[in-house]
């Protein structure tokens, strides 16, 4: 053999083992990103927000799909007030980076706001997403918790704090159809 021969070997078995690596770990989702599966279906429900004291009662709509080959699952909320003065829109993500294990929600709205939520689980049933940020001097954090233990039903409660004071909410109950 020649002197160049054996990292080439070495080579070649590691880019193998990464093939290997990757379809194995393409043949199902990891365990985590089977969690999200729940959110899958078309729901109605009623919630609210609250703001400054404010509370705004909503007609509720949520459908979701698992994407990108069962990897995550895309979700398109709704949301209207019975005058139809306020109108939430949002487009959700949920995936598991497969590397770090981790749960990311990303969220998009009509107002403009773009997050990466961090995801975790309370247990199978109860996801918990947080984004914590600085906004006009203030620590800023947003904690939801999200109940899939029902396959008939899912709530839904966001907290937004500022430097630890709760300064809005939404809620959402919703059913499956």
């Amino acid at each position: 053999m020649f002197p160049a021969s054996r990292p080439f070997a070495v080579g070649v078995l590691a880019l193998l083992v990464g093939l290997s690596l990757a379809s194995t770990a393409a043949a199902s989702p990891t365990p985590s990103a089977t969690a999200f599966f729940g959110l899958v279906g078309n729901w109605l429900g009623e919630g609210g927000t609250s703001d400054k004291g404010r509370q705004t009662p909503l007609t509720l709509r949520l459908e979701c799909e698992k994407v990108s080959d069962g990897r995550a699952v895309l979700c398109r909320m709704d949301g209207r007030d019975q005058g139809g003065n306020l109108v939430l829109s949002e487009t959700d993500l949920f995936g598991v980076d497969p590397v770090t294990g981790t749960g990311h929600w990303y969220a998009v709205s009509n107002a403009g706001e773009t997050h990466d939520h961090l995801v975790k689980w309370r247990n199978p049933d109860t996801l918990l997403a947080s984004l914590n940020w600085q906004q006009e001097g203030k620590e800023m954090a947003e904690n939801v918790v999200l109940d899939l233990s029902s396959a008939s039903y899912l709530n839904i409660r966001s907290i937004v704090s500022a430097d630890g004071v709760e300064v809005a909410e939404f809620t959402g109950s919703f059913r499956q159809q």
